[in-house]
């Protein structure tokens, strides 16, 4: 699987590189918050991680969608700032990834 992480903090950056190797999935990662500006660096992924508290809006959605992304996994808490009405129709999973629970969210489906 192929994974962009994006709000990548440098205290995930040894972490990230050896779930990588271990598990061999292929990850870019990328400091800067996900928008509608940058997803396209995510272009031939089949997902994205990240962790930001800025809005994850109805038109990031639709981008990744247009570039054939499947899921976002989410590394911050809560869901307040993500457009669930924005995210539903694109087919994007959603997954929330908590350090103490380890059950996803519903898929967005």
């Amino acid at each position: 699987m192929k994974i962009v992480s994006f709000g990548t903090r440098p205290d995930e950056v040894q972490y990230l590189t050896e779930w990588s190797k271990r598990t061999g999935n292929e990850l870019k990662q990328i400091t800067a918050t996900l928008n509608e500006d940058n997803v396209d660096q995510a272009a031939g992924y089949d997902g994205i991680t990240c962790m930001q508290t800025v809005p994850y809006s109805a038109a990031l959605f639709q981008k990744m969608a247009d570039l054939g992304i499947k899921f976002l996994s989410i590394r911050n808490v809560g869901l307040d700032n993500i457009d669930m009405d924005g995210a539903k129709p694109r087919g994007s999973a959603l997954v929330t990834c908590r350090r103490t629970h380890r059950k996803p969210s519903p898929s967005l489906r």
